[in-house]
């Protein structure tokens, strides 16, 4: 009888234990006592903001978030969507609908279903993070046979590609101080330097930049702390002394103070254009084409945006898939020169830029500099982001500065210039015209100029064996492989 107590006791306090994990989809009431060696791997997040990734909003968090919540589809290098908790999809009646691979279980060893999938897209839609990239997405149902169907309100052949928002277990994120039950790689619980992830036993897949690869978790590392960090404006100094391993930005706000760190780039799917005005010379697809081919994209792209980016003459990131083998024709350009100096003779252009960007005025200031070696002269009006986004809608500049980001799908509408433009491309979404079409329409055309598509910046800390290999929308996507010396 004194064994049955002492098995039962320890029997309850493994159920708590349990209880207080984020295998339990509860707020966690007790911290648990776990400190980092200096050869654990370390991330940065903000405790406040929590896990729950339908209300997190910083952008230390989000990175996180992969690692705790699988998709039904994530990205790979190629920005090709690879099923991860889907095993298919495909369209009909106005519907997308996804099938769920069998056997796909959260981390406390339930199974997931279409149920769990419609509790998460309803949270996700509604989110400020995931909630743009589901706005082709107005509803989701469970079909006669167990699928998902997603209702579409436009129609876009690349759809799937959105599906990568996180799934958890129906019921578990309603607050957003809740720790949602995932099947990613970790568990979260709290610990008193932050939090630590531990690994999901119930989890053996692999994000790869390749879409054929797969396997197990074998080597992997079994936990990852997080660094509480409650001043965003520390992390380059915490990485620069050894607390934290990893610090991600998305450079939106310009470049960041840099440290004693190597640095890497984050793959993101933001274009960089200039918009043009619609008369005048800047009206004629001619001139507009002989700028176009003697601009110098390389160097826009290193002096404008301190190299985080990858220079692009087509309107689609070079990286996407479906772009392979897409050739850009050659222009001569010394008559390009010719033509574009006898069209501007005498005349100044003018360039509006963001002046809160400082990615945004370095572009402006080398696209000045790259017209005048061009033989067209013109001045910039830098003003402030109220002024520029008021004014960027309008037609009072010959030349706009302007930076969208995408959704993964490679949806171009919010940078087409016009109405027209806009129908035509719609087409691309229907399937009407393939990219590669669209692709030799524009570099007739040439509507806007594409000069690249901006990264983010993955700082890492100089004893991590090797250099990260992040995914879309995934900067810690190889982490569980990290090694600290």
């Amino acid at each position: 009888m004194k064994h049955l107590r002492q098995w039962t006791a320890l029997l309850l306090a493994l159920v708590l234990l349990f209880t207080l994990t984020a295998c339990s989809g509860k707020k966690s009431g007790k911290t648990e006592k776990t400190e980092a060696s200096s050869s654990d791997v370390r991330l940065p997040y903000s405790r406040e903001d929590g896990v729950n990734p339908f209300t997190a909003v910083s952008l230390m968090n989000q990175p996180v978030m992969p690692l705790l919540y699988e998709g039904l589809f994530y990205m790979n290098s190629s920005y090709e969507p690879v099923p991860e908790i889907a095993e298919s999809a495909t369209f009909g009646g106005g519907n997308l609908v996804v099938r769920l691979r069998s056997g796909a279980r959260f981390s406390d060893g339930s199974q997931i279903t279409p149920t769990d999938v419609i509790y998460s897209f309803t949270r996700a839609k509604k989110s400020t993070y995931y909630g743009t990239a589901l706005t082709m997405f107005t509803s989701a149902s469970t079909t006669e046979l167990g699928s998902v169907a997603f209702r579409l309100a436009y129609a876009s052949k690349y759809a799937a590609a959105d599906l990568t928002f996180p799934i958890v277990k129906s019921g578990t994120a309603d607050k957003g101080d809740n720790i949602p039950v995932g099947s990613g790689p970790y568990c979260y619980s709290v610990s008193n330097m932050g939090g630590v992830l531990k690994k999901n036993e119930n989890n053996s897949s692999v994000r790869s930049a390749d879409k054929n690869s797969s396997g197990s978790h074998h080597g992997s590392i079994n936990q990852i702390f997080l660094t509480n960090v409650s001043d965003t404006a520390t992390l380059m100094s915490n990485l620069a002394i050894g607390n934290i391993n990893a610090v991600y930005d998305d450079l939106a706000a310009g470049p960041v103070t840099r440290v004693q760190a190597n640095y890497g780039k984050m793959p993101m799917n933001n274009i960089v254009v200039v918009k043009m005005r619609g008369n005048g010379a800047l009206g004629n697809a001619k001139i507009r084409q002989d700028i176009s081919a003697l601009l110098d994209r390389s160097a826009l792209v290193e002096t404008g945006l301190n190299g985080y980016g990858i220079p692009s003459t087509l309107p689609y990131n070079p990286h996407w898939y479906v772009t392979k083998g897409i050739k850009v024709p050659a222009i001569n350009k010394d008559k390009a020169k010719a033509q574009l100096q006898k069209a501007f003779k005498g005349k100044t252009l003018s360039i509006l830029t963001d002046a809160s960007n400082p990615f945004k005025v370095n572009l402006a200031t080398e696209l000045q500099k790259q017209l005048k070696s061009m033989g067209i002269s013109s001045s910039i009006a830098s003003v402030n982001y109220d002024g520029y986004a008021k004014a960027a809608g309008g037609s009072g500049y010959d030349f706009i500065i302007a930076e969208y980001k995408l959704t993964n799908d490679m949806n171009l509408s919010a940078a087409m210039p016009d109405k027209p433009n806009l129908k035509l491309y719609q087409k691309v979404l229907t399937g009407e015209i393939t990219p590669q079409k669209y692709c030799q329409w524009y570099l007739k055309q040439m509507p806007y100029l594409t000069l690249a598509y901006r990264s983010g910046l993955l700082a890492y800390s100089k004893d991590l064996g090797k250099a990260p290999h992040p995914l879309p929308d995934n900067p810690y996507a190889d982490a569980w492989q990290w090694e600290v010396h």
